[in-house]
């Protein structure tokens, strides 16, 4: 006898795992860079989503952080304002970083590996095109479902 909420073979089940994020943030997409007019560069970057455990734990030490700064100088003291907007900087810089997983280029051998993270922070922080392609891409859950390209 079928208990009243139990699932049997022979319904159709809706399939949930069609908002499951975090899987394929944790595995990746490869984005294509664009130049400021909008042309292909060669340039691909693979990045992981926001929902990536990386991510979150990047976001949870800034969090960390800015309890820290506030608790050692007050919320309202405008010297931890200060700290923290910088602090803000490189924090998002090193995330960015720290998503990246792999880069390539069609026809041309990379500078550097992408597991270099300090010449990557600074590679973003002089290449505000790519970083902010870079960030719009690792933030739009579209790009981390089941219908998301595979790379």
């Amino acid at each position: 006898m079928v208990q009243k909420d139990e699932v049997t073979a022979e319904q159709n089940v809706f399939d949930l795992s069609i908002f499951d994020t975090k899987t394929k943030a944790n595995e990746g997409f490869e984005v294509e860079i664009v130049d400021a007019f909008g042309e292909p560069t060669g340039l691909f970057i693979t990045i992981l989503g926001a929902d990536s455990t990386t991510f979150e734990r990047a976001t949870e030490r800034w969090q960390r952080e800015q309890l820290k700064i506030g608790q050692q100088r007050g919320r309202n003291n405008p010297s931890a304002t200060s700290e923290l907007m910088s602090k803000a900087r490189e924090h998002d810089l090193q995330t960015i970083a720290d998503c990246t997983v792999d880069w390539r280029h069609t026809t041309a051998t990379m500078p550097f590996k992408a597991s270099d993270k300090s010449k990557l922070m600074d590679f973003y922080a002089r290449s505000k095109t790519v970083y902010d392609q870079v960030f719009a891409a690792l933030a739009d859950r579209r790009n981390f479902t089941k219908a998301s390209p595979k790379i």
